[in-house]
């Protein structure tokens, strides 16, 4: 089974994320494309299970309120640093208020920095990037509760 979804990158941009699964399993992993179908990389191997963000409730959005360092928690990585055992986030934000917003994503002790268009639906912020030893992830707005993350983690094991 294949699985095509089309987002747009942090320049608008559109890309195509293809998720290739065989009963159920995620066996060739995920390949991210450009608009004209090349391949930006290949996130694939080992057996994937999908996970809620860690402090999601149900797997509803989590509310950025945090204007400073440190961000909103919004996951804390599998523990442990076994080789072939993490977690990929998928990080996509929206933003409800009436100008565009800049969020800082502590990924680890590295920050990304995104601009989030105004009412604009969900942007891919965060795609499948690999983590583990209970690093966690928190964002930071320039304006409190205006940014929603929607996300998910696959959780790796070869």
């Amino acid at each position: 089974m294949t699985d095509n979804f089309q987002v747009k990158d942090a320049n608008g941009d559109p890309i195509t994320i293809r998720a290739v699964s065989i009963d159920g399993k995620m066996h060739q992993g995920v390949v991210i494309m450009d608009a004209d179908g090349n391949i930006i990389t290949n996130l694939g191997g080992g057996a994937l299970k999908t996970r809620k963000l860690s402090e999601s409730v149900d797997g509803q959005p989590i509310p950025v309120v945090q204007t400073a360092s440190p961000g909103t928690l919004i996951h804390t990585s599998v523990v442990g640093t076994v080789d072939g055992t993490y977690d990929k986030v998928w990080l996509y934000a929206f933003n409800t208020y009436t100008a565009d917003v800049v969020i800082n994503i502590e990924f680890g002790d590295q920050t990304i920095i995104h601009t989030v268009p105004s009412k604009a639906g969900l942007m891919l912020v965060v795609p499948g990037l690999p983590l583990q030893n209970a690093v966690p992830v928190r964002v930071f707005a320039a304006t409190a509760n205006v940014i929603g993350l929607a996300g998910y983690i696959e959780l790796t094991e070869d």
